[in-house]
């Protein structure tokens, strides 16, 4: 497996392969193990996707936090989803349906009467960061919305930090930052648009981070729309989108 900064070969945000203004990956196989539990979604049911060094943990029906040991990269992390002239906008937490546990990856489906999207979410073993992949299947365009708050917060007992965000808009990624530059994380989409800054005669609000993600039909029939989250305790982030498909087959278990 290919290696990036300080061992890190998981951030598919420096250098994404689709084309400029795409909002996906090509689609690559997401083998099963055979193992899997499958249930209609029940709100107030806890969950966890955990890796080695990295984890996301949640409660279904509400916001998730995703976690890379020591720190918490982020929490109430959530989706919804508006179509082309549709005026409202579709929280995830009102359409999910169902949730399927397997050994590989924890998939949540969001079900609506124009679109279904599986949020395929898995935490590579040995590397540090969480992947979630969105496979769309909508009859008109829509817009996927994603929303978090940044933390970069060190467990217990340590001492807070004043996490920096950054939006860089060529890399389509949000850069966490604190004052020593020791600790950082990024969050990436290579469709993503950020659509948080506000004016700056507006006063602060205490407002979750967003960002859209354009999705045609077309797109979405051939592509999985990557959002990825890593992050550092020894300096910047940095690593590879070509090693997706070898990070996800790493999470599977061999079944007898």
């Amino acid at each position: 497996m290919t290696r990036g900064f300080h061992g890190l070969a998981l951030i598919a945000v420096l250098a994404w392969p689709s084309a400029s203004g795409a909002s996906g990956i090509e689609r690559f196989p997401l083998p099963a193990t055979g193992l899997v539990l499958e249930r209609p979604a029940r709100a107030g049911r806890f969950f966890d996707v955990v890796g080695r060094r990295s984890a996301a943990f949640g409660y279904e029906n509400r916001p998730l936090e995703v976690w890379v040991w020591p720190l918490k990269l982020v929490d109430d992390f959530q989706l919804a989803f508006r179509l082309r002239d549709y005026p409202l906008e579709i929280e995830g937490a009102s359409i999910l349906a169902s949730i399927a546990v397997r050994p590989e990856a924890t998939v949540f489906t969001y079900a609506h009467a124009a679109f279904t999207v599986r949020q395929v979410v898995f935490a590579p073993v040995d590397e540090p960061g969480v992947v979630m992949l969105l496979d769309v299947q909508t009859t008109l365009p829509m817009t996927v919305t994603g929303s978090f708050r940044p933390r970069l917060r060190p467990m217990w007992p340590a001492g807070l930090m004043t996490p920096n965000l950054g939006w860089d808009e060529k890399q389509r990624v949000y850069w966490i930052t604190e004052e020593s530059r020791k600790f950082a994380a990024v969050l990436g989409s290579p469709g993503a648009r950020d659509v948080s800054v506000m004016p700056y005669q507006e006063e602060p609000r205490d407002l979750p981070i967003r960002f859209h993600i354009e999705v045609t039909p077309e797109e979405a029939a051939r592509t999985y729309v990557p959002i990825v989250l890593a992050g550092s305790v020894t300096g910047p982030v940095a690593g590879l989108h070509s090693v997706l498909p070898a990070l996800f087959m790493s999470t599977h278990v061999r079944v007898a």
